[in-house]
Parts: structure tokens; sequence; C-alpha cells
């Protein structure tokens, strides 16, 4: 069976038209709830405790086609949301209110959830985790996007530096 590219919208072809019951029958999109069209997107926890960069992360993965989880802005909130949502990986501020994140990233360490850090500070070594990728903020969707790929595709693994990136 082929692969089949679905609108943008459900109800819309790709021009942005209407489609009528019979469309939606042919193009497969008959009877996918928006919610259900989400649950097949990859989902990512964002832990960022500035409002302001959660929502450029927020609006930076929407365009990569990806979830965001949160944002949690505290240690207590990610530990929530770890423990009640479902996601595919994580990018965690290394300081969450002055408060290192180490915690949260035990967490996820120890389900097995892949994960980078996001830091503004320049030097940042997290000697319990080298393996982890730091994101160098501020950064762009281009590198955004190099390390979501790197956390879906392959799980666990080291990166090396990449345009802002290291290990």
């Amino acid at each position: 069976m082929g692969h089949q590219t679905l609108p943008v919208g459900l109800d819309d072809d790709a021009q942005g038209n209407p489609l009528t019951d019979q469309e939606r029958v042919s193009s497969g999109t008959a009877g996918i709830s928006a919610l259900g069209l989400a649950q097949l997107r990859k989902r990512i926890l964002v832990v960022e405790d500035e409002a302001v960069i959660a929502m450029l992360i927020e609006d930076m993965l929407d365009d990569l086609g990806i979830v965001c989880v949160g944002p949690a802005g505290s240690i207590a909130e990610a530990q929530r949301l770890i423990a009640t949502e479902v996601f595919d990986a994580a990018l965690l501020d290394v300081h969450l209110h002055g408060t290192d994140s180490s915690p949260v990233a035990e967490t996820l360490t120890r389900i097995g959830l892949p994960f980078a850090f996001a830091t503004g500070h320049m030097l940042v070594e997290k000697a319990d985790f080298p393996s982890v990728p730091v994101l160098h903020k501020p950064f762009d969707l281009a590198t955004l996007a190099k390390v979501v790929d790197g956390l879906l595709t392959l799980p666990g693994a080291a990166v090396t530096t990449i345009d802002g990136v290291s290990a």
C-alpha cells in the first residue's frame, strides 16, 4: 500500500477548499478526528521556566509538525507531566528558577526517554549526563530540528557538536 499525503486541514484539500464527504472517504481522512491526527504526530515535553522562550519553542516545534507537551515551568510540574502525559522525548532547561533540573533528567533517564538540555549559559557541564545533547540558547529552527531529529530517531545516541549543539 502506497503512502498518502493528507491535507493539512482534515476537511480541506491542498488549496484549503472544503472536502465533500465522498472526497474525505477517498482521501482517507474520514473518521479521523483532529485529536486522532494529533496523536499520530510526535510529542515533545518542553521544560522551560521563561514563558516567552517556552512559547518560541512551542511555535518552532509546531513548525516542525511536533506536538508540544507542557510547557512545564518547574521541576514539580515537569515531574507531574512525566507521570501523566505520553511523549516521545523532552527538551529540558538546565536551570528552572535558579534550581538545577537534574531531578527531571534523572527521571527521564530512569524511564528511558531521550532528552536534550537547553541553556543560555555558555559553559554547561553535566557530568551525570555526558551523552545528552546540549542546545545552546538562542537557537534557530534548523538547530532545534537537528536536535529533535536526533532525539526521535536515535534515542540515547550521543550528538556531537552541530551548529551550537554539543554532547
